[in-house]
């Protein structure tokens, strides 16, 4: 993700930018979409995470910032296979 931030914002980015810099969601939602398609089917996958351990608990990710970053991928992915769950993989449950 700070590889991201690296190339497209510099090194004046932060790690929060990776969910709301638009330039970087446009180009992960282009890998998303080659991995995807390069699975569809395959029973060997269970689910689809963006991320791992998204966590919110520093300076720069907050609740609504990660949940609005997920939101768009979900419909993405279902469109592209609808036959896998879609997860969020972040540590936001430990809170409530």
């Amino acid at each position: 993700m700070d590889l991201y931030v690296r190339n497209f914002v510099g090194s004046s980015g932060n790690h929060g930018d990776f969910y709301t810099n638009p330039a970087i969601r446009s180009q992960y939602k282009k890998i998303v979409k080659a991995i995807v398609s390069r699975y569809i089917g395959n029973p060997a996958i269970m689910a689809w995470e963006l991320a791992n351990e998204v966590s919110i608990i520093n300076t720069f990710l907050q609740i609504p910032t990660v949940i609005s970053y997920h939101l768009p991928f979900h419909p993405y992915l279902y469109y592209r296979d609808w036959l896998n769950m879609f997860v969020l993989g972040t540590k936001i449950a430990a809170l409530f």
